[in-house]
């Protein structure tokens, strides 16, 4: 178990952040990992959430496993916003209480231990036993990816929706980012979350595209793409060198190989977050 520490600069302000790992296990191996290297953990969600996120929004994390993303946020919001973490592991969420105390941020990240669904009420909760990061709603060893992962712990836990979350917290100002990596379960966790999106209360979604996840949940790619863009929410691709979002149009699928993150938002709110110096052009 060590503290680590990193700093970075965004949007002019320096940031420092500190969290506890275990390099025993994976989930914090991968973050200390990264660090290592000198690298955000995920660096296209990282750095698409350094330029997005800004003093005294408000931020919510669906799936914060142990909390690098949620405190990268919170170190973001400062002390006048605020982060909602939703997390249904248990080691996670002791994770995640550690590292809120570790930089003194109970007053701006709210730990809430429960699975984000279309529907509240109690649900079944999938441990992967080598990896948190593969906890999902269906059985993770059925993923081909899913190595010599043993057959999962199923908890029972609580499920609640992202609307009844927020608005029985009363919130006044709009979700500047929403963050879901939930194993393919994004598309569920929006359907929970129709009446924020049609009053056009959420700016950013950060989203994970995980295929087979999404299969197991009964969606796809499209359904889920389709599903968002009724809203007015186009589809990018956020890239790990910070830079503007590639676009892609309806009806063009994303292929990849692995696991990939998307923006959902709308085309004009990217020129809030950047300029032309985040695009450069160059000849071919």
């Amino acid at each position: 178990m060590k503290t680590r520490y990193f700093q970075f600069v965004a949007q002019g302000r320096p940031i420092q952040i500190g969290l506890i790992l275990n390099t025993d296990q994976s989930n914090h191996r991968f973050v200390s990992q990264h660090l290592d290297a000198g690298s955000f953990y995920e660096p296209d969600v990282s750095l698409f959430l350094t330029k997005s996120v800004r003093t005294a929004d408000i931020c919510i994390d669906v799936g914060a496993n142990l909390g690098f993303h949620s405190m990268l946020m919170a170190g973001l919001v400062g002390h006048t916003g605020k982060v909602f973490c939703f997390e249904p592991d248990p080691k996670n969420l002791n994770d995640l209480h550690a590292n809120t105390l570790l930089n003194s941020y109970t007053n701006r990240v709210e730990v809430i231990p429960k699975v984000v669904k279309n529907r509240q009420g109690e649900t079944e909760f999938y441990i992967h036993d080598l990896d948190s990061g593969g906890n999902a709603l269906w059985d993770p060893t059925k993923w081909p990816g899913s190595g010599s992962a043993k057959i999962p712990q199923r908890i029972k836990t609580e499920a609640t929706t992202l609307d009844k979350e927020v608005f029985c917290r009363d919130l006044r100002t709009p979700i500047r980012v929403l963050k879901i990596d939930t194993e393919g379960a994004e598309h569920t966790v929006l359907q929970g979350a129709e009446t924020l999106l049609k009053a056009g209360l959420i700016e950013y979604i950060v989203c994970e595209l995980h295929e087979f996840g999404l299969s197991q949940m009964g969606s796809s790619q499209d359904e889920l793409r389709r599903y968002v863009l009724k809203f007015g929410y186009e589809t990018f691709v956020l890239g790990h060198k910070g830079t503007l979002p590639r676009f892609c149009p309806p009806g063009i699928r994303i292929r990849t190989q692995g696991i990939s993150n998307l923006l959902f938002t709308k085309a004009s709110a990217l020129s809030q977050i950047y300029t032309e110096t985040d695009f450069p052009i160059r000849d071919y």
